[in-house]
């Protein structure tokens, strides 16, 4: 798995900040939870720096997520 694999649908935000559409990959990789999971070990391998990942179905409420130390959230659409 890597973050930029074609399994899932990438928008860089900014330098710092990626938005990941792993609906496509979930049943590849066990899950949303568990692509999150994989996100984090593939960022930490590539650069020895730990990352925080927000799950959510917006990209507000998985912001936030993130930002607070909260795994996930369910949006209220």
């Amino acid at each position: 798995f890597e973050v930029n694999n074609q399994d899932c649908d990438v928008e860089i935000f900014s330098v710092d900040e990626a938005f990941l559409d792993v609906t496509a990959c979930q049943r590849l990789h066990g899950g949303a939870l568990a692509c999150a999971h994989l996100t984090k070990y593939v960022v930490f391998k590539a650069s020895g720096l730990h990352c925080s990942v927000g799950l959510s179905s917006d990209k507000t409420a998985a912001k936030y997520a993130a930002n607070n130390k909260t795994v996930a959230i369910e949006s209220s659409r």
